[in-house]
């Protein structure tokens, strides 16, 4: 791999055997503060809103799968010719790279590797959560509107047939093939579900945005999901750098200035290194009751 940085671009040059591509990104510095700059990594170009003296840039994701694609088909398993595995393996894979890009270039470009983000909405959302659970590097995620195969419960949803189920998720090129042997009957039997990817994320910092305002997206899932991944944080120590926040918004990714000061404050906590904010947050709407799942004490390690 090799990576240049120039007039703001980036550019990374993978090679796997004989098959190599080339990811670009330019690099957006802000208006305020000074060099070496935190930076968020837009899945898609998307996300919620950061201002501030944080840096941006875009990761396109249809340089390696496009959004809507055919398993196996693309330039990620042109490198990687393994076509049970799906494009969020591939997307997450190529964040990866963009962010061993600005090491490579680190005497060159203003970004501190060290305080960087992800964020995107929608598809681009569970994209930006898969990112922050497989690379450490990543000090902050925050998904917007990820709703299945994001943060929200496959187990809880299989009941909510009007929102992002298993049965949905069954046969798009998003997903390990394996996913297609459950449908929503089969969920008890996942060994695994969606707050085990967020719990991955921990020591580090997440904050879900959920919109209530589209069933599709299973808002309940989503802050019950949230929930029981607090229990990891909890264990560890740092209840504080896991949260949820749930609105109604106009529309999909129509991101409300109520949930304006959530954001800001996990970006001033966990970006920008004050302290004294405080990020205990989760807002929902919801009674969920947790102890038919969770039926014991969660200790902690200290």
């Amino acid at each position: 791999m090799t990576a240049t940085y120039s007039g703001n671009l980036l550019t990374v040059n993978v090679q796997v055997g004989g098959q190599s591509i080339t990811l670009t990104t330019t690099i957006n510095l802000p208006n305020s503060g000074s060099a070496p700059y935190p930076a968020v990594i837009r899945m898609a170009g998307s996300g919620v809103p950061i201002g501030g003296a944080v840096a941006s840039m875009n990761f396109s994701d249809g340089q390696l799968a496009s959004q809507f694609p055919t398993r196996g088909q693309g330039p990620f398993w042109d490198l990687f010719p393994d076509s049970t595995v799906g494009a969020y393996a591939g997307w997450a894979w190529g964040v990866s790279r963009i962010i061993d890009g600005l090491e490579l270039t680190a005497e060159q470009n203003p970004i501190d590797t060290t305080r960087l983000a992800v964020t995107g909405c929608s598809y681009a959302g569970k994209m930006a959560l898969w990112a922050g659970a497989f690379d450490e590097r990543i000090a902050l995620t925050i998904p917007e509107e990820s709703g299945g195969g994001g943060e929200a419960s496959w187990r809880f949803m299989a009941n909510q047939p009007e929102t992002e189920h298993l049965e949905a998720a069954q046969g798009t090129g998003w997903y390990s093939e394996r996913l297609e042997q459950f449908g929503n009957a089969d969920a008890p039997k996942l060994p695994f579900d969606q707050h085990s990817l967020v719990a991955m994320i921990a020591p580090r910092a997440v904050l879900a945005i959920q919109n209530t305002g589209i069933d599709r997206l299973g808002s309940e899932a989503g802050g019950a999901s949230m929930r029981a991944a607090a229990e990891v944080y909890e264990a560890l120590g740092v209840p504080e750098r896991i949260g949820f926040s749930q609105a109604v918004a106009s529309g999909h990714c129509a991101f409300p200035s109520s949930q304006n000061a959530d954001v800001t404050a996990f970006v001033e906590r966990f970006l920008l290194g004050n302290e004294s904010v405080d990020t205990n947050i989760m807002k929902d709407s919801y009674t969920t009751d947790m102890s038919q799942w969770i039926p014991w004490e969660t200790p902690t390690l200290e």
